[in-house]
């Protein structure tokens, strides 16, 4: 089977490489090409920069099989393109598309270019556009859309390489992580500093685009990073659709200091209890939260916590469950 996807995200990308070429034996690409925006079918951005940084094949290795290479230097996995041409010529069993951007230029490739193969929508954030009309095949990594009765639906995980984010005992000393890109954007990057200057105890640390310590890649070295610390900060205001992040804290048994409620129908919700999994900052003053911090921060309280991650992980996400979801789903494809 040949799937044709866009890429906008490397996690999600990722999770499609571990699901449908490790798990499926499929074959996976993505456009590679100026051609493909030039074309209007590849509408991510309309601004230049970023259209080269996604499409140009100058970033690519160009192998003897005659396919452009682009190594995901994060994720540590190659994408294997495909040129205009190259599409063109090639049998596609399913277009896939991730962004609401190409949710009616897929369908378009697919009808005017491939019409025997399968378009499929696939929705990994909140407040997409969603026409049923267009996409009655649809990936929901989110558990956040309501589908019409006669839609091929099907909800999973973003799959994540767990080889590498495996539990260990939390570390001894003292350390607090954010791992959010641009936290210096969001109105709880004040309270961060609010709550850090009053914890000089604890060692805190800010990564992620913009972070005051660095971006962390790849994601090896983001899973180890995650397991040196005691607790990871990861709070998104409105919420957040799979959330790749948050999954990986629990994946490697680390609780979360978040905010509940921002996170209430998504899929993380059920893992999220607190003082059981998570620290809820919501509904207590500060010096409130700052004693509770410092009373699970105690190593035996802080083993705890960490297993009831790592536990609550494994009760809720199962990877072997959603291939078997999706190898239903496929035979559905309408």
């Amino acid at each position: 089977m040949r799937v044709f996807v866009d890429y906008h995200h490397g996690g999600l990308y990722h999770a499609l490489h571990l699901l449908f070429v490790e798990r499926l034996g499929c074959e996976l690409y993505r456009p590679i090409g100026l051609e493909w925006a030039k074309k209007g079918i590849w509408r991510y951005s309309d601004n230049p920069p970023t259209q080269k940084q996604y499409l140009d094949p100058v970033n690519c290795v160009l192998k003897p099989d005659g396919y452009y290479y682009w190594r995901d230097q994060a994720e540590e996995i190659d994408h294997k393109c495909l040129t205009w041409d190259q599409f063109k010529k090639m049998d596609i069993d399913l277009i896939l598309s991730t962004v609401w951007q190409h949710t009616y230029t897929f369908a378009v490739l697919q009808k005017v270019e491939k019409q025997k193969a399968k378009y499929a929508r696939l929705a990994g954030n909140s407040g997409e556009l969603m026409d049923w009309s267009v996409h009655p095949n649809f990936i929901d990594t989110t558990n956040l859309y309501q589908e019409p009765n006669w839609a091929n639906r099907v909800v999973i995980h973003q799959e994540f390489p767990v080889d590498q984010f495996f539990w260990t005992s939390p570390p001894k000393t003292k350390r607090i992580r954010s791992y959010l890109n641009c936290f210096n954007e969001t109105p709880y990057y004040n309270i961060w500093h609010q709550y850090k200057s009053k914890m000089l105890d604890f060692e805190w640390m800010m990564h992620g685009l913009n972070g005051d310590d660095g971006f962390i890649t790849p994601t090896s070295q983001l899973a180890q990073s995650m397991r040196d610390t005691s607790f990871i900060w990861h709070i998104k205001q409105h919420g957040e659709g799979f959330g790749h992040i948050i999954h990986n804290a629990f994946a490697v048994g680390r609780p979360v200091i978040t905010v509940k409620s921002y996170y209430k129908g998504k899929m993380i919700f059920p893992l999220l209890e607190d003082g059981i999994t998570c620290l809820d900052l919501d509904g207590r003053t500060e010096k409130e939260n700052i004693e509770r911090i410092r009373y699970y921060s105690n190593p035996k309280m802080l083993l705890a916590l960490s297993l009831n991650c790592r536990s609550r992980f494994e009760q809720n996400v199962n990877f072997d469950e959603d291939e078997r979801k999706i190898r239903e789903w496929l035979k559905k494809l309408v």
